[in-house]
């Protein structure tokens, strides 16, 4: 076998395993998730004061978040779709959208927090703290992520890797919105 079909191999099977590490680390989040929106409801069901403390919610916060992530995923679509640094435009959006949301949780968590309504007081307001808090670590992680890759594409767009990178990235968004729908579900519309 020669050198060229050899590396040729080697980055094939790189990216094999690259792809189904990221499915295991998916798979592992929706546990994760999944578990703890299962501990809500059932924390939910015997909670008496869960409607009262819901309603200190605003919907418009929980209607421009969503738009912000939604709008995050599609920017990433379109931004695959591209070859090279004509991606560049769409991933900085995109990064811009998910530091909106960040943006907009940060300033939610510290509206909620000055006007006392801290995982102390309530079963809904822990609950509500640890389920959007984590969610909005997995968003900055997806930031961080995105803004790595909108860099490293811009310096070097012929990156052989760059979509199979953005590929995953795309993937991990779509996964950070389906835990958003899901969180939107059980803390805004109940």
């Amino acid at each position: 076998m020669n050198h060229d079909a050899q590396n040729r191999l080697l980055s094939l099977a790189s990216r094999q395993l690259g792809i189904s590490g990221l499915y295991w680390f998916l798979a592992s989040e929706a546990a994760l998730f999944g578990g703890l929106c299962l501990a809500v409801v059932y924390l939910r069901a015997g909670s008496d004061d869960w409607s009262n403390a819901a309603a200190h919610l605003s919907s418009g916060t929980a209607i421009v978040a969503t738009a912000l992530l939604v709008a995050a995923a599609g920017f990433l679509r379109k931004g695959s779709t591209r070859d090279g640094d004509g991606s560049v435009p769409w991933l900085v959006a995109s990064l811009a959208a998910g530091l909106g949301f960040l943006a907009l949780k940060t300033l939610d968590f510290h509206g909620h927090w000055t006007e006392g309504f801290r995982p102390e007081v309530s079963v809904f307001w822990a609950s509500y703290f640890l389920l959007t808090g984590l969610h909005a670590v997995h968003v900055a992680a997806g930031v961080i992520v995105c803004g790595w890759l909108t860099w490293r594409i811009w310096c070097r767009p012929a990156w052989p890797a760059g979509q199979v990178w953005l590929w995953g990235t795309r993937l991990y968004w779509y996964f950070v919105d389906a835990v958003w729908l899901s969180l939107l579900c059980l803390f805004y519309l109940g």
